[in-house]
């Protein structure tokens, strides 16, 4: 691991297959995005969870 790069928390079995199917679904939808940004985005979304079963988008309430 690089420096610069911060360590994150790993992620559950089953987060990793949410993620792993959006990043099928963005890969599917947007050929054009890279890769690693795809990566990036899904695991934050699974981090805030915001990822659904099949790795749909889940909103979440905001906070008052």
């Amino acid at each position: 691991m690089a420096k610069h790069e911060a360590h994150k928390a790993p992620v559950s079995k089953a987060g990793q297959k949410r993620v792993s199917a959006k990043i099928s679904h963005l890969h599917k939808m947007e050929p054009e995005m890279p890769h690693k940004q795809m990566v990036a985005m899904s695991l934050d979304m699974e981090r805030a969870g915001r990822l659904g079963k099949r790795g749909a988008y889940k909103p979440v309430k905001k906070k008052k």
